[in-house]
């Protein structure tokens, strides 16, 4: 059951994302959506650890959406917020790096606590 909700998180993010991202670059030839790809799967890939893997789904999911709906702050602040300009799309390069080490660190904490038995 944990699994469904956490799928539903990374379509609706991966939807939004994407719709950011072809605002943003506005497309006029076929290539552009080659290298929107992938843009788009690096850019989910810190939600998408979190979502897709089996252990701790609960605390997994949780964290997935902390960090989906911080990364989605981050591209709607840089893209339409804060006087956006040609370089605000550099946003989708720097914006899943942030989002990877946060996974990292959750990903590591969930483990230690698993490892010293101090889970609930």
């Amino acid at each position: 059951m944990a699994r469904d909700w956490r799928l539903g998180l990374l379509i609706a993010y991966a939807v939004a994302v994407f719709a950011m991202m072809v605002h943003a670059g506005q497309p006029e030839d076929i290539a552009w959506f080659g290298t929107a790809a992938l843009f788009l799967l690096f850019a989910i890939a810190p939600v998408a650890l979190l979502c897709l893997t089996r252990s701790d789904a609960r605390a997994k999911g949780i964290a997935a959406a902390v960090i989906a709906l911080g990364g989605l702050f981050l591209y709607v602040d840089a893209l339409y917020i804060a006087d956006p300009d040609p370089q605000s799309a550099l946003v989708f390069a720097v914006v899943p790096v942030l989002q990877l080490a946060a996974s990292a660190i959750v990903m590591l904490a969930l483990w230690l606590m698993r490892r010293t038995g101090k889970r609930d």
